[in-house]
């Protein structure tokens, strides 16, 4: 069964309560106890010093007053004085006087005959000289302390025991005294126990009370949160906790506060970028249209593969390939500078361009043309933020020449197989970078083709990507790698090398720029 928390409280509390109240109660009845004890020991204490002063005393003054008697001379006035030692003292029950031999001179309890002497009952000699005590029962029953004091007498300046006085002291009194103490003991164990449970259940009640007022004090903000953060689970992001005191579930209450604000914020951050990334998605299908598709594509005179890696979601590079009438084709391939959704959104600009300038122009289509009407549109959509870099071509395979103008891209390569080996040419052409508006527009320059020469167009991210120690692919692996071609090497089988080539170079490090090549193969 699961208990309420202030329940939990109020129990806790009131058990610790009484389990401090109980101890404090034993304590007491056992130091109440111990004082009782101590009274009654020092109650015998006192007894038997008394009785042992008193026979000391009488002994020394038997000494002096009996010392014919003891003798055995005078037993009459021995046992007056005996006799007498008992009636004034009420305390002494009896007192028994011997020789030095043992013999029974007076007797309080019975006559004594001087012709037949009794020996004292455990045949002890009088002649020691230290008294001895013990407690023992009487004739009659009656308890009492017996005190053995020798009779000590100078004789020519010398001590001498001369005799033996014995004397029982009656306890009956003192064990009356004894058992009022135990009696006093007993009812004071009995009323510090009744008021021990006494204050014990006041303690409790009280306990109790106080312990629910503050369990209700301490739950109810605690149940405020409980209730606040179920109508935060429910969708209710703006309910809040009513902070009402300054400590630590007060400062609890703010700071749920703060984390159900910053729940509401992030929820709405992720609904922001859950929107955000359908519209990158979207922004990702529609560029992937501006690309041609993996795989050869083909057009009179030549065949291409090209590869397209962005370093986001959306990139600023792109490439396109198309056929013109007259047996011509054209191959462009462009660079925004940056990456991510505003260069995906220029690239998708420039290729409608391209597209439409093609539709217009036809078989007249220019490169030298494209590229300045490139630069005028690039530069008034991207105001001076944005800039491209490009290489555009036209293959003309009726006239086996290639028509290319570029616009600060790194130039293209054409690879030919002679007998002496492969040859390499760059494309070099003179150009701006398009949105620039500089004056001096662009250059277009041609060179001869031939059947089987390899095309190479790519994109600056690909030689300016770096591996995890910091170094660049640069233009010299790039030329290493394509030197280990043949002339029997189609486009696929060159994009498949360069990708192979870049994979193990970046050894899963991610890319800064976007990465593109294109190769071409001329019929």
């Amino acid at each position: 069964m699961r208990l309420p928390l202030g329940v939990k409280m109020t129990l806790a509390s009131t058990l610790l309560v009484a389990v401090l109240v109980t101890v404090l109660g034993y304590l007491h009845a056992l130091k109440i106890r111990d004082v009782h004890d101590a009274r009654a020991a020092e109650m015998r204490d006192a007894f038997t010093q008394m009785a042992a002063r008193r026979a000391e005393s009488s002994a020394t003054v038997l000494a002096i007053a009996l010392r014919e008697a003891l003798e055995g001379t005078e037993l009459g006035t021995l046992s007056s004085v005996v006799n007498g030692l008992v009636e004034q003292d009420p305390e002494v029950r009896y007192a028994r006087v011997a020789d030095r031999r043992g013999r029974v001179l007076a007797d309080s309890t019975r006559p004594i005959d001087a012709g037949d002497l009794p020996q004292l009952e455990q045949g002890t000699e009088a002649a020691a000289a230290t008294s001895t005590m013990v407690e023992r029962e009487s004739a009659n029953g009656v308890p009492v302390l017996e005190i053995r004091q020798p009779i000590v007498a100078t004789i020519a300046g010398q001590p001498e025991v001369r005799g033996l006085v014995i004397f029982g002291f009656d306890l009956s009194r003192r064990d009356e005294k004894l058992a009022a103490i135990d009696a006093a003991r007993r009812d004071g164990t009995r009323e510090s126990l009744r008021s021990t449970f006494l204050i014990d259940g006041i303690a409790l009640i009280l306990g109790a009370l106080l312990s629910l007022l503050a369990a209700q004090r301490f739950a109810a903000p605690i149940r405020r949160l409980a209730s606040t953060a179920a109508r935060i689970s429910q969708g209710d992001l703006d309910a809040r906790v009513a902070v009402t005191t300054s400590d630590e579930v007060g400062t609890l209450g703010l700071q749920f506060n703060h984390m159900a604000g910053r729940v509401r914020t992030l929820l709405e951050e992720a609904v922001a970028k859950a929107e955000l990334e359908r519209e990158l998605n979207l922004a990702r299908e529609i560029q992937s249209v501006l690309v041609p598709g993996p795989g050869r594509h083909e057009a009179p005179g030549i065949a291409v593969a090209g590869y397209y890696e962005p370093a986001s979601s959306c990139g600023g590079d792109f490439w396109d390939f198309a056929p013109l009438p007259r047996g011509r084709t054209a191959i462009f391939v462009g660079d925004v500078t940056g990456h991510g959704v505003p260069a995906a959104m220029l690239t998708a600009t420039a290729k409608a361009c391209i597209d439409t300038l093609r539709e217009v122009h036809g078989e007249n289509f220019q490169v030298a043309e494209t590229m300045r009407v490139l630069d005028r549109i690039i530069r008034d959509t991207g105001r001076g933020n944005f800039f491209m870099t490009a290489v555009a071509t036209v293959l003309d395979s009726a006239q086996s020449t290639l028509f290319f103008t570029g616009a600060a891209h790194p130039p293209g390569l054409l690879l030919r197989w002679t007998e002496s080996g492969m040859k390499l040419h760059r494309l070099m052409s003179r150009g701006n970078r398009l949105g620039d508006g500089t004056p001096g527009g662009f250059e277009t320059k041609r060179i001869r083709v031939e059947a089987g020469d390899l095309l190479v167009w790519y994109t600056d991210g690909l030689t300016e990507c770096y591996d995890a120690q910091g170094t660049q692919f640069g233009t010299r692996r790039l030329l290493r790698c394509l030197s280990r071609l043949d002339a029997s090497a189609t486009p696929e089988q060159v994009v498949s090398l360069l990708e192979q080539e870049l994979l193990s170079f970046r050894a899963g490090v991610a890319l800064e720029d976007d990465v593109t090549f294109v190769v071409g193969k001329v019929q």
